[in-house]
């Protein structure tokens, strides 16, 4: 008699998300987040400007997230979108 076992197989789908532009535009417009997130990551207003524009996904934190909940009426859907494919 054979016997088989029926293994569960689960996928786990992985969104890479990255800052909207209204939550690229929030954080421009207000001095108090940039403040916050400055102080969140121990790094200068200049260095905060260039990952704005030139790796946003840096930025794409929960502590980001949560200053942005606080400080605007945005919602989470409204400050992560999913991140552009890659392409070749």
């Amino acid at each position: 008699m054979e016997y088989t076992k029926s293994i569960p197989i689960f996928v786990l789908e992985i969104k890479i998300m990255q800052l909207s532009k209204a939550a690229i535009k929030a954080i421009n417009d207000s001095n108090k987040i940039q403040g916050r997130i400055m102080g969140e990551f121990n790094r200068g207003q200049w260095t905060i400007y260039k990952w704005l524009k030139s790796e946003p996904e840096r930025l794409a934190t929960p502590q980001v997230v949560d200053i942005l909940l606080s400080e605007t009426a945005l919602t989470r859907d409204q400050i992560l979108e999913p991140a552009k494919e890659l392409t070749e």
